[in-house]
């Protein structure tokens, strides 16, 4: 296993209402990396970061989960959070073991309390920020409306 040094370490917290695509970014992500051969989906109860029976049966993520890969010399930790307001006391305690903060929007649902919430948490922070528009290949998403 590689060493790296804290230097070459990112931590990114993953964030955003419930059914954003936190999961499956992380799945795209790690795939991209090369840290999966293949991505999984939420629906096929098959990714890295849902993988308590009660989130495969439901189909979304109840406690936050780490996952990481190596790209181009940097570790990058991931903490995929769980975006129903049910479960946001995990989420909001994983933006403590980040310095970056992703939000990751429904484009067909645009901004929604929970992403609000992160959002101002992470400003809170003084956490970088990013800004992860998902599902823009939905049916009925118009792009020109969220520019």
């Amino acid at each position: 296993m590689p060493q790296f040094t804290t230097d070459q370490i990112r931590n990114i917290g993953l964030a955003g209402h419930a059914r954003a695509g936190k999961t499956s970014l992380l799945e795209a992500l790690l795939k991209a990396s090369g840290a999966i051969a293949q991505a999984g989906t939420v629906e096929r109860g098959s990714t890295v970061a849902d993988y308590d029976p009660l989130e495969i049966v439901h189909q979304h993520s109840l406690s936050a989960t780490t996952a990481f890969c190596d790209v181009d010399g940097v570790h990058l930790n991931f903490i995929d959070t769980p975006g129903l307001s049910e479960f946001r006391g995990p989420a909001l305690a994983a933006l403590d073991a980040v310095e970056t903060c992703a939000v990751v929007i429904n484009a067909q649902n645009g901004i929604e309390f929970s992403t609000r919430r992160m959002l101002d948490r992470a400003a809170s922070r003084k956490l970088c920020g990013m800004i992860a528009i998902n599902q823009i290949d939905a049916p009925g998403v118009d792009l020109e409306q969220l520019v």
